[in-house]
């Protein structure tokens, strides 16, 4: 009797053996497999918010491109418009602006210095303060001529477009065919996008697609500030410690998320406060152009990928970065449970074997 319990303890114990075998062979197959089903996804995820980036950018820029282009076609703009806030061509410029919330001005520049502008105010009160616009302006019409003598008008636009204010300055001292939006226009002979440069009357950086208007050597312009570019970035969360920057070709910043303080705009990479963007500065030289690629960086892995956005006129470049943990963690909670659920269901638990045997 004592022998056939022997005997069949030793053939649970050996079919128990198989099972533990049979069972860490699955688990690990699954956890390699899951392993890398994790990092692929996190590698699907990183590179999806790249895309997303890449298209808000340029979307934006196209937009742009795209209205001064269609613009700069006018074939009965051929001198400055007559009658300031009455010109003919105000509703098309403010209808521009109006289907298009991200610019912020259009204008038309001549070759003999006349100017002439319409400004999108959109409540920010920077733009009321640098042009000491009256309370309720929405709309600022701005024109620059040459009656004898030079003398700069603004008019003051409320939501309605009805006049609050008009006033004057003699003698300014723009001229639009010295600013870089007009020459480069003139000597593409086509639609252009300027390097960001700084617009004059707001005293902020911005970029202009301007475009050589139709059979004259008049120039058609639209502006982004990079205020403007930097909102829209801002909206886009690459992950908890991961950094979005669109520079130019010489790695100034001009726009990042999280966003950077105004005064640090159009300054170098190496410039910037931002651990993440000190970590993009060091790894910059590193990326291929449009390649997701996995860096270290002290001791930190990190996704990092760097595409080239280029127009006629300009190339733009933006970066993202973030550390390959942030995407990893998505995972790390199920793999936790998966842990658990093994240890728990382990057929060598001595306890367990106990109440096994013991009937029998």
């Amino acid at each position: 009797m004592g022998m056939r319990v022997r005997f069949k303890v030793s053939i649970i114990t050996l079919l128990v053996v198989m099972v533990v075998l049979v069972c860490g062979s699955i688990s690990m197959l699954f956890l390699m497999a899951s392993s890398q089903f994790s990092s692929d996804i996190a590698t699907q995820s990183f590179k999806s918010k790249t895309d997303h980036a890449v298209t808000k950018v340029q979307g934006l820029l196209k937009m742009a491109f795209s209205t001064a282009s269609v613009a700069a076609q006018q074939n009965d703009v051929d001198q400055m418009p007559q009658r300031f806030i009455e010109a003919s061509q105000l509703p098309l410029l403010l209808e521009l602006l109006s289907q298009n919330p991200s610019l912020y001005s259009t204008y038309y520049g001549f070759a003999n210095d006349d100017f002439y502008q319409v400004i999108a105010v959109r409540g920010d009160e920077e733009i009321l303060k640098r042009h000491a616009a009256p309370a309720g302006t929405a709309w600022i019409v701005r024109a620059i001529v040459n009656d004898g003598e030079r003398v700069q008008r603004w008019g003051f636009l409320n939501k309605q477009r009805q006049i609050i204010s008009t006033t004057s300055d003699p003698m300014p001292d723009y001229n639009p065919t010295q600013r870089p939006w007009y020459s480069a226009a003139l000597e593409a002979g086509d639609v252009v996008l300027s390097q960001p440069y700084w617009f004059n009357s707001l005293k902020q950086p911005g970029i202009t697609a301007s475009g050589k208007l139709y059979g004259t050597d008049g120039v058609f312009g639209v502006d982004l500030t990079l205020s403007g570019l930097a909102s829209e970035l801002a909206a886009i969360e690459v992950s908890e410690n991961g950094v979005l920057v669109l520079t130019d070709a010489q790695h100034n910043v001009l726009a990042s998320s999280p966003a950077i303080a105004s005064d640090m705009m159009m300054k170098s990479l190496g410039d910037m406060k931002n651990a993440q963007l000190q970590v993009m500065d060091a790894v910059w030289g590193r990326l291929d152009n449009q390649v997701l690629q996995e860096v270290a960086h002290e001791g930190t892995a990190y996704f990092a990928e760097k595409d080239m956005i280029p127009f006629p006129g300009t190339e733009l470049y933006l970066g993202i970065l973030a550390p390959v943990q942030d995407f990893s963690d998505l995972f790390a909670d199920f793999h936790s449970i998966f842990y658990e659920s093994v240890a728990q269901s382990d057929p060598l638990d001595e306890s367990g074997a106990e109440s096994r045997t013991s009937g029998i």
